[in-house]
């Protein structure tokens, strides 16, 4: 068994692979553009083009837990939900799982991340990006670790457990992180597994 973090051939192959993957990156790439076009990363721009401001949420602007998850608040912040985010965990777990539960997981992260995000910070405070969304993936993946050994390498598994240990230290140690929206995407991302992804408990017990 090969790592499921090995990708093949050009773009066409991966968008071949990793269809809604593809999409996400497309998508996300498009509103940097908008953003850089717009005004830049200045937080009034972030939340014109979409980003969560609560107070806004919950006087209806409900659409805005969908759209700030296509923001980013720098190009760094960007760049690296793009290239570990998607292009790595997201990609990876596509392919195991075939792009529906995929979907499934993801936007499944994207809107609970979202709602915990609504719900437990400032009203004021003005949170973006695609983190609430990898982090159900990263969760997805940990699922994985636990209850289908049978479609992972011992490797990846413990490459899976040593990045979740980083961004939970990242997660807590980093200023400017939304705690509630990375807790919430990990957190849904393995529960909504027990939905889609069968268990192998034998594989579990052995």
């Amino acid at each position: 068994m090969y790592s499921v973090f090995t990708r093949r051939g050009d773009w066409k192959t991966f968008y071949k692979n990793s269809p809604v993957t593809s999409i996400l990156i497309i998508i996300n790439t498009l509103m940097l553009i908008v953003v850089l076009t717009t005004g830049g990363f200045d937080n009034y721009n972030l939340v014109d083009l979409g980003g969560i401001l609560p107070s806004l949420v919950i006087d209806g602007e409900y659409w805005r837990i969908i759209t700030a998850a296509f923001l980013h608040g720098s190009i760094i912040h960007f760049a690296s939900n793009i290239i570990i985010g998607l292009l790595t965990l997201s990609s990876a777990l596509e392919r195991m799982i075939g792009s529906k539960k995929f979907s499934f997981i993801y936007f499944g992260s994207m809107i609970i991340s979202g709602v915990a995000v609504v719900l437990l910070s400032n009203a004021n405070t003005v949170t973006i990006g695609a983190s609430g969304a990898i982090f159900g993936a990263l969760g997805s993946l940990l699922y994985i670790t636990l209850y289908r050994k049978d479609m992972i390498t011992q490797q990846d598994s413990q490459s899976i457990w040593g990045l979740i240990a980083i961004n939970i230290i990242f997660t807590f140690m980093a200023s400017g992180i939304s705690i509630s929206g990375h807790v919430a995407g990990i957190a849904s991302g393995f529960l909504l597994s027990y939905v889609v992804i069968r268990r192998n408990v034998f594989k579990v017990l052995h």
